[in-house]
């Protein structure tokens, strides 16, 4: 019952992502306690460890390290502790195969193909296009999680997908967001 994120810097995308992970912990399971925390750089692992070990001190059983190069050190924080962690932008299960839950994935791939066929349709718009579950831009890899909750997972991110659940941008909307979806 109690969870964590390690981030890279504490800026808005990271803490959008933050607040979709505590509004989807919290959704499931409302009495999860879900703690974060910043490396201030996305490129300093020993710093990444440094935190997510303090987590892990604290009782936290599983981190996300939302933090770039830096969250290579959550995964050895969770691979000295004997705890998981979940990955980010790509699969890292490579890195610590019996350690790394599950990875946020960026699937780049169809981001590129999205942007090729806008332009092969004379649909393309110059600027900052969004992109998420519905576009098949986010997703996760299944690696150690377990098929009733892959199933569950998919569920929440057909309703995503579909608009009917929008996560919060902010942390400090996450009450707000539980009290009108619950």
């Amino acid at each position: 019952n109690v969870i964590g994120v390690v981030g890279g810097m504490d800026i808005p995308l990271i803490n959008a992502n933050i607040a979709g992970y505590i509004a989807g912990a919290k959704y499931v399971n409302p009495n999860v306690d879900v703690r974060h925390s910043y490396v201030g750089d996305w490129g300093d692992p020993a710093r990444g460890k440094e935190l997510a070990l303090a987590q892990f001190d604290q009782g936290v059983d599983i981190i996300w390290g939302a933090a770039g190069l830096s969250g290579l050190g959550v995964i050895e924080a969770a691979v000295e502790a004997d705890r998981y962690v979940i990955g980010a932008d790509s699969d890292q299960g490579h890195v610590a195969p019996a350690h790394v839950l599950t990875n946020g994935m960026k699937y780049v791939n169809n981001t590129v193909i999205h942007a090729v066929t806008s332009v092969l349709y004379g649909q393309f718009q110059p600027g900052i296009i969004a992109l998420g579950v519905s576009e098949g831009a986010l997703g996760y890899s299944d690696s150690l999680v377990p098929v009733d909750i892959q199933a569950a997972v998919n569920q929440l991110a057909a309703r995503i997908a579909n608009g009917e659940l929008t996560p919060p941008e902010t942390i400090d909307a996450v009450d707000a967001w539980l009290a009108e979806h619950r």
